[in-house]
């Protein structure tokens, strides 16, 4: 064997040492890849890496049709036609997810779906609320009253005037647009501890409608300038559509009774805005719950690596 031979024999040798080692290493390292073990199942304190796109059925919103909540693909996040949206979904980059399968790391449908699953093996899983999110709290399902009061001249303190119009000299005959209602106003008294605004919506019969601070239009009804000891009444009539999104922080910044509804949303995942779910006669209803909450969720994965606990 002359010198040329050693030096090929040595190459091969170098060569499977170093094959031999890899191989080593992704053993002791667990991670099982399709293409090395096609039967290693996910067992109780796996970890697994998995991609996802998952949809919520709530047919009070959308009747029949799935919205994506949340994705970890990108491609799915970008494409609005083919995977229509929630209407509190926030836009991401998508990037798989991992987590220790049985750790109660994840809701329970996770936990309980992906043991017996294998790498490259996609399903679908139908998850029930209550392996899901947590139920809808029934104190943030809120009703409203379709019709609604304000006086024609509006009395606030300075600091409340000084919070609602930032920005804005509370000196009389100046023109302001109504934080809450939309419509035009008038400074009209200034004291040292109080602010008067005249409000001065459109006539009724013009049909007009505002834009609210809420997140629906109201319709001004009727205009009684004599009514409550020379206050004056403005009747208006609140015209919701179901699916209308509700900025709770905007409406908090006015409403008291909105305060409580977004200190106990603080406790949600996802919590986002309140959604319009009801429509009736004399009230409708805004439900501030996170939209994952008490409805059944449809999951599409796809397991792409698994490593043995």
């Amino acid at each position: 064997m002359d010198d040329t031979d050693t030096k090929i024999v040595a190459i091969v040798v170098v060569v499977c040492l170093a094959i031999v080692a890899y191989g080593g290493y992704r053993w002791v390292r667990g991670a099982i890849d399709e293409s090395e073990v096609e039967d290693i199942l996910v067992e109780l304190g796996d970890t697994v890496t998995m991609n996802y796109t998952g949809f919520i059925h709530d047919e009070r919103i959308y009747g029949s049709e799935l919205r994506v909540f949340d994705s970890s693909l990108t491609s799915v996040a970008n494409d609005n036609n083919t995977y229509p949206k929630t209407l509190t979904y926030t836009w991401r980059a998508g990037s798989p997810f991992t987590f220790d399968a049985g750790s109660n790391s994840v809701i329970q449908g996770w936990d309980n779906n992906v043991l017996g699953m294998k790498v490259g093996e996609s399903q679908t899983w139908h998850i029930p609320a209550e392996q899901a999110y947590n139920p809808r709290l029934p104190s943030l399902l809120v009703s409203y009253n379709i019709t609604e009061h304000c006086p024609v001249y509006e009395s606030m303190s300075r600091d409340d005037f000084i919070q609602q119009y930032p920005g804005t000299q509370a000196n009389v005959d100046t023109s302001i647009t109504h934080a809450y209602w939309g419509w035009p106003a008038n400074v009209f008294l200034v004291t040292d501890t109080e602010v008067t605004i005249l409000n001065l919506p459109a006539n009724p019969s013009t049909g007009k409608t505002y834009e609210t601070n809420y997140g629906w239009d109201t319709q001004v009804t009727n205009i009684d300038q004599s009514a409550d000891g020379g206050k004056g009444d403005i009747t208006m009539e609140h015209r919701p559509q179901i699916s209308d999104v509700i900025d709770l922080a905007g409406m908090a910044a006015f409403d008291e009774n909105s305060k409580y509804i977004q200190d106990e949303k603080n406790g949600q995942q996802r919590p986002g805005p309140g959604i319009v779910a009801d429509v009736g006669t004399s009230t409708f209803q805004v439900d501030y719950n996170s939209e994952t909450y008490g409805v059944e969720l449809i999951f599409q994965v796809t397991l792409e690596e698994i490593v043995k606990g």
